[in-house]
């Protein structure tokens, strides 16, 4: 019978230094064919940790310094259980690699990639893509080369940071920290997915970080039609035919000024938009339609359909002030942003009857979004619905009919 290896209890400092110095290491077994290891010599104490294979192989990997003469940092002096953790890295990293190889150093690049196969694979279409165009424009050239043991909390806050902007508009600052929240769930279940893949050893820095919070608070301002006639009263032009283009249509604003004439069909009574969830048409009302033949013409197709009084196209922040003087002078609630006119939109064709899915599509959203985030709106159009639709049992004088009993 092969005899038993003595097993060293390493946990407490006063019993690791009552040890005698040796070459060899005090091994305290984890699990079959994983050790801690604690060693005691002249020049002083050093963890180890131990890792055998299948075949038998051992590997030995030095940890940091025992915390037998000064106070642990979690780094380089280590408590035991600090070095028991730092062991637990190391046996993943050895699992992975267990003829004794270099492990693999997978990259945040790496963990977008299995990230994104999977929301291919497991995601709606609408969802990929906005997944994909937000990691490869705001991550990968920021974090993408660095190794995912070498992330740190420090260096996502310092991304996160860098994501917001530089205006000093209380709803621009509000917009972009909900902008980097998103962002940041996106980045955060990639490195998760990581972690459970075994491609990273440890989550613990990016758990560190929270959301910003309060900054994604629905707008709760829904104009009415009186409101919104109000509001384009109090408009100055040109900026009055941004107002009154995003009331017909419910674009955004980013999207309006972008829209050049050739993006106008007449015939087909559409503009074509770019926007965040890419290119899409929007079909136009009866009246939507004579705006912008009104604001189209005498234009070539190459001109923006929206421009400033000198001329040039309006910039990403350029509403903010128009609107904000508009929405003071007309007494309207101070929480009116240019935005709200999209609720607008929104909100009146609920409430006019219009299909949820051809409002979405026109919108660029999912319908399911439409049903959250109106249910109220929604809910007023279902009862009218069926106030006209269903079934009546009353006779031509007015009264319910009645059925006899079977006898």
């Amino acid at each position: 019978m092969a005899r038993q290896r003595p097993s060293y209890k390493l946990s407490t400092r006063n019993v690791r230094l009552k040890l005698k110095p040796r070459q060899e290491p005090y091994w305290q077994p984890i699990s079959t064919g994983k050790a801690i290891g604690y060693r005691l010599s002249g020049n002083g104490s050093t963890w180890f940790a131990k890792f055998i294979n299948d075949e038998n192989k051992r590997f030995k990997q030095t940890l940091g310094v025992p915390d037998d003469y000064m106070d642990a940092d979690g780094k380089d002096v280590m408590t035991y259980a600090e070095a028991q953790e730092a062991a637990r890295l190391w046996f993943i990293e050895m699992e992975q690699n267990p003829t004794g190889g270099k492990p693999r150093r997978y990259t945040v690049n790496d963990a977008l990639n299995s990230y994104v196969v999977y929301l291919r694979e497991e995601k709606a279409a609408s969802t990929y893509r906005d997944a994909v165009g937000r990691i490869n424009g705001k991550m990968r050239p920021q974090l993408g080369n660095i190794k995912l043991s070498r992330l740190t909390a420090k260096r996502i806050l310092e991304w996160r940071s860098g994501l917001l902007t530089d205006s000093t508009d209380s709803e621009d600052i509000r917009k972009s920290k909900d902008t980097a929240n998103r962002l940041l769930t996106y980045l955060k279940a990639a490195l998760n997915r990581a972690f459970v893949l075994n491609m990273v050893a440890n989550n613990t820095e990016w758990k560190k970080i929270k959301p910003y919070k309060d900054v994604g608070r629905p707008r709760s301002v829904y104009l009415t039609e009186q409101q919104c006639r109000v509001l384009v009263e109090n408009c100055s032009v040109p900026f009055k035919y941004l107002v009154e283009a995003a009331i017909h249509t419910g674009c955004r604003f980013g999207e309006l000024i972008k829209a050049k004439v050739g993006d106008f069909d007449n015939e087909k009574a559409l503009i074509t938009v770019t926007g965040k969830t890419g290119n899409r048409n929007v079909y136009l009302s009866e009246e939507g339609l004579l705006f912008l033949q009104t604001q189209t013409s005498e234009k070539s197709d190459d001109d923006f359909i929206f421009q400033k009084n000198d001329g040039n196209s309006w910039g990403k922040s350029h509403q903010h002030r128009h609107i904000k003087k508009a929405v003071d002078v007309a007494g309207l609630p101070p929480e009116t942003c240019f935005y709200s006119l999209r609720h607008a939109h929104v909100s009146l064709a609920l409430l006019k009857g219009i299909n949820v899915h051809i409002l979405a599509k026109n919108l660029g959203n999912s319908a399911s979004i439409i049903e959250r985030n109106y249910a109220k709106f929604i809910e007023s159009d279902r009862r009218a619905a069926i106030a006209k639709s269903a079934p009546s049992l009353m006779d031509k004088s007015g009264n319910v009919l009645s059925f006899a009993k079977n006898k």
